[in-house]
């Protein structure tokens, strides 16, 4: 992965998280998904 993307991912990961969380998920659990797409993105580093 390239550097200078992950923070424009990050960006993206976290702006789908809080529309997600307006539309059906509560704070709680947005925060459950975003920390398992940071693990995944931190975990396709090692690949």
């Amino acid at each position: 992965m390239d550097e200078s993307a992950l923070p424009i991912l990050v960006s993206a990961l976290e702006t789908f998280g809080t529309l997600t969380s307006v539309v059906w998920l509560s704070p709680l659990n947005r925060s459950k998904v975003l920390n398992h797409a940071i693990q995944l993105s931190l975990l396709s580093e090692w690949i």
